[in-house]
């Protein structure tokens, strides 16, 4: 299995780590100054989103960067880790056509001591929001790396 991850923060680097040793993987994060590696991410079985969503006016989160990074993405399958207001996913699908889940982070930068799970490897569970079939295909995809 080939994944692509956009934005290699925090959640980005814990997804690497994660998926390190299950697939084979193709990175990019915007603050690199690097190429997008737009034919690498197009070999992709699915890519990850973990792009920062800053709060904005108000206290909500500017999905800004999440819209742009799915949209760019030359894959039909696209999870995303940022967080994201609801019906952002649902709006992503209709306007990009792509099989789109959602997968809150429980990775944060705290130093909250969480007894457990040390690490996203050991969650006893995953919440993924989405369409049922796409539910189905990223579940299918993940259960050899979470178990």
């Amino acid at each position: 299995m080939k994944i692509g991850i956009i934005g290699m923060g925090h959640v980005g680097s814990t997804m690497r780590g994660l998926l390190h040793g299950h697939a084979q993987l193709v990175t990019y994060d915007l603050a690199a100054d690097v190429e997008y590696p737009h034919r690498d991410l197009a070999e992709c079985d699915f890519a990850i989103v973990c792009v920062s969503t800053p709060a904005g006016r108000g206290g909500a989160c500017d999905v800004t960067a999440v819209h742009e990074a799915v949209k760019r993405l030359p894959v039909a399958r696209v999870l995303i880790k940022s967080t994201v207001a609801p019906g952002t996913t649902d709006h992503l699908v209709d306007v990009t056509g792509k099989q789109i889940c959602f997968w809150p982070e429980y990775v944060g930068q705290s130093t909250y001591f969480n007894p457990l799970f040390a690490d996203e490897a050991e969650m006893p569970f995953v919440l993924l929001g989405g369409a049922p079939e796409a539910r189905r295909w990223f579940i299918d995809a993940l259960l050899p790396v979470l178990g």
